[in-house]
């Protein structure tokens, strides 16, 4: 990747990633904010946007969403000739990130407030109602709404992108133009794992459906060196085979995976399940689990030399946010786990087993999200990490409260100081981020009140009521809200 400005936090962050940001280089201009009324003022200066910008690919771009081509589109952007309530969307979603003089003493969740308004205006006036642009317009100002804790208009860019997509026909018609082609291609997967997500959160069926035929995400750095001039060539093994070494084409089967642990724990909180009926749910999910970690290519596997090798090359975070969605996708499904009663011996095992996995994937993603946050270049501070965090954080905190082991509570403490650490400063940039920490203060005394009971009846049961409020990740929408899945990227 260019080297861009760098995103700048609140002075707070802690350990090395203030350090870092402090390294950030941003032209000094008088600072001032642009009226929303003001045409020719409604995107900022032309270094701030050239700047805001780029920190949305570099913070926010392929980890939540993969809409745009990187390179194509910035030089559309540079040169004036992008559309107006794209680059309005990218601004008011990275503006947080930034300490421009510009801004002021603004408050770093406030700053985009008024282009992400322009954005919607625009969006509303636009001249074709059916295009990619308008699908990628859809992604968002969905993310804008999700910031605003605004459900209801979430789920309304949501289904106008899922009906959009249905109405271009892809991913059956796509472009002879090679990037356009990869391009409408990551916007399909996007859309697809957006209903994937979405769906049980909203409680309407899933609308979208991977035909056989439909390629994967091209492989990232393939992807970044393609040229606006070449044609799109049919689909052959070779190729087959190098999209499945992508990012992105990994987190298709991991998101359908995720589909099947948010039903599971619906329908399980719902009491709509046998209780041997949930045990072979869970040993079927975990097998797929197993199997999507063991088939994982080995360049794609979190060590610390994949680590530097992918920051390096400028996708580091994109390979965080992957190993993240395994480890959330994975706490979900064993979080009931951690305080079942079981009825046999043979449930006793099992459960056991799964609540130990439970807290070795909320352990994994602490300390992933820990390394991540304190390295130069791997700093993970879109939105829905906040949630991951919120949900690894309340199993910690059953643990401190429950483990009759030492070892495990002092480790435990350690993380929850962490998580905690990060929590602050992503709430400060994410508002929506307090339906996930109410939820988490809800667990905490519930289990508070659990330990006290456990003292005098030996019951440590937390309600299925109460781990299901902890997994949610948005206000909700209606009464009927299910449980919901993560961005990953």
């Amino acid at each position: 990747m260019p080297d861009v400005c760098r995103p700048l936090v609140p002075a707070q962050m802690p350990l090395a990633i203030d350090a870092f940001y402090k390294n950030a280089g941003f032209e000094e201009t008088s600072a001032h904010v642009a009226s929303p009324d003001a045409p020719e003022q409604s995107l900022g200066t032309q270094s701030l946007c050239d700047e805001l910008v780029d920190l949305y690919f570099e913070m926010i771009h392929d980890k939540q969403h993969a809409l745009f081509h990187r390179p194509t589109f910035i030089a559309q952007q540079r040169s004036g000739q992008a559309t107006a309530f794209l680059v309005l969307a990218m601004q008011a979603l990275s503006a947080r990130f930034s300490t421009h003089l510009y801004f002021g003493e603004t408050k770093p969740s406030e700053r985009g407030l008024h282009w992400a308004e322009q954005s919607r205006k625009l969006f509303n006036d636009r001249e074709h109602a059916v295009s990619l642009t308008a699908i990628q317009g859809c992604a968002l100002l969905a993310n804008l709404a999700f910031i605003k804790g605004d459900s209801a208009m979430e789920s309304l860019y949501n289904a106008q992108q899922i009906r959009m997509v249905q109405l271009l026909d892809l991913p059956s018609q796509l472009s002879t133009i090679c990037i356009q082609r990869e391009v409408e291609i990551r916007v399909w997967w996007t859309t697809w794992m957006m209903d994937t997500w979405t769906s049980n959160g909203v409680g309407v069926p899933k609308q979208l459906f991977p035909p056989p035929e439909c390629p994967r995400p091209m492989e990232e750095e393939a992807f970044e060196r393609l040229n606006i001039d070449e044609l799109a060539d049919l689909l052959d093994e070779h190729d087959d085979m190098e999209r499945e070494s992508g990012l992105w084409s990994q987190m298709v089967p991991l998101t359908d995976i995720l589909a099947k642990v948010s039903q599971l724990n619906e329908n399980t909180v719902a009491c709509q399940l046998s209780r041997r009926e949930v045990f072979d749910h869970v040993r079927d999910l975990t097998s797929r689990l197993d199997q999507w970690l063991f088939c994982l290519p080995e360049h794609l596997q979190i060590t610390p030399d994949s680590l530097k090798r992918y920051n390096e090359k400028g996708f580091g975070r994109t390979l965080v946010a992957l190993h993240l969605g395994y480890h959330h996708h994975s706490q979900q499904l064993y979080f009931q786990y951690l305080s079942l009663v079981p009825h046999s011996p043979a449930e006793e095992s099992l459960a056991s087993m799964y609540a130990h996995r439970c807290k070795e994937h909320a352990a994994k993603l602490s300390n992933l999200m820990w390394i991540a946050n304190t390295t130069p270049g791997l700093e993970c501070l879109w939105g829905i990490n906040g949630h991951l965090l919120v949900v690894a954080s309340a199993i910690h905190l059953h643990t401190l409260l429950f483990s009759p082991v030492e070892d495990q509570v002092k480790a435990a403490k350690v993380m929850l100081e962490h998580n905690f650490e990060l929590l602050i400063q992503m709430e400060k940039l994410w508002p929506s981020l307090k339906w996930s920490m109410s939820r988490l203060r809800a667990f905490q005394l519930a289990c508070r009140a659990n330990s006290a009971c456990q003292l005098t009846t030996g019951e440590k049961e937390v309600p299925g009521s109460i781990q299901r409020r902890c997994l949610l990740h948005r206000p909700t929408f209606r009464p009927s809200m299910m449980l919901a899945g993560h961005p990953i990227l």
